[in-house]
């Protein structure tokens, strides 16, 4: 057993180095993450309008903002939410932020939605 002891580490330390260099990023790679401003301009979008739902909501902790069904054009965020009301039944709502030239959020609409 000891005399295959070197033999065995040699060999893990090949795998493992396969590995790495198989999933760890290289230079192009990490020059491709650099910030895109607008996806940026789009988070914060629609952070800004989940913001607008949850103060728009009789109880804002119960706000659950939907980001499968949100949708982003520059200037407009559509999507829904859920919250609680007063007698404690979910309620589905639907949000619509318009914003202007600024990213600046211009109008809320929301709607319960059927």
């Amino acid at each position: 057993m000891r005399k295959y002891f070197p033999l065995v580490v040699v060999a893990g330390l090949l795998a493992l180095l396969g590995f790495l260099s198989k999933y760890m990023p290289r230079g192009d790679a990490l020059a491709a993450r650099q910030p895109n401003p607008a996806a940026e301009r789009e988070r914060a979008a629609i952070s800004a309008c989940e913001l607008a739902a949850k103060m728009r909501a009789t109880h804002p902790s119960t706000v659950s903002f939907s980001y499968f069904h949100v949708s982003y054009v520059p200037g407009r965020v559509e999507s829904t939410f859920t919250a609680r009301n007063s007698f404690n039944l979910e309620t589905t709502h639907r949000i619509v932020c318009d914003f202007d030239g600024d990213n600046h959020l211009a109008n809320v609409q929301v709607a319960e939605a059927f």
